[in-house]
């Protein structure tokens, strides 16, 4: 395990951290950044800890993108756009929503769901005031631009499942802001479950 010699970017302060995460946290001002491909102080929270279930309890990175999204045209057999158009205002062509794009590295299926999850039905989570450090940050492995990407997909695969057939959709997608968010998981038999 390679241990790499970093300093804040913000306050200057040398620290040390294991090179299995793409992101750093200094202990010392709180400031999180990522140096690759360039030097970026990241805007991010973490979420405290509502539920108490049994195994090993973790914080799970999501990007939580706040994207404006306008629908030019869409043809849907044997259905609607439910799910989009639930999110957009009044259920119009055009609106703000905030997708979650999972920041680790997870099978299409965990993928999917925990994006549908948060996405749709966001928890009332309370931002943590101060941060358990016992409780280990699992690695971002899927950075900022790549989120910006995959916000994309996710977008399609929300309409592209039953109760209609997906035939034709054009639209834009523009994000407006990146926050990483930091959600509480809980670890059993081999699965994440919610901690909030």
């Amino acid at each position: 395990m390679k241990v790499v010699h970093i300093k804040c970017p913000k306050c200057q302060n040398p620290f040390y951290s294991k090179a299995t995460d793409t992101v750093f946290l200094c202990e010392h001002c709180g400031a999180m950044h990522v140096r690759e491909p360039e030097l970026k102080i990241l805007d991010y929270e973490f979420w405290d800890f509502a539920q108490a279930y049994q195994g090993e309890r973790y914080y799970m990175p999501f990007w939580r993108l706040y994207t404006t999204v306008t629908i030019h045209h869409m043809q849907v057999a044997g259905g609607a756009l439910v799910k989009l158009a639930n999110l957009l205002a009044g259920g119009g062509s055009s609106g703000n929503i905030f997708i979650y794009v999972p920041a680790i590295e997870l099978s299409p299926e965990e993928f999917k769901y925990w994006s549908n999850l948060l996405t749709f039905t966001p928890p009332r989570a309370n931002v943590a005031l101060k941060v358990d450090k016992t409780v280990p940050r699992l690695p971002v492995k899927i950075g900022e631009a790549e989120a910006f990407k995959l916000a994309d997909f996710l977008v399609l695969t929300y309409e592209a499942e039953k109760p209609g057939v997906l035939q034709d959709i054009r639209y834009d997608l523009r994000v407006n802001t990146a926050k990483l968010i930091y959600v509480p998981v809980f670890y059993y038999q081999n699965r994440y479950y919610p901690g909030v």
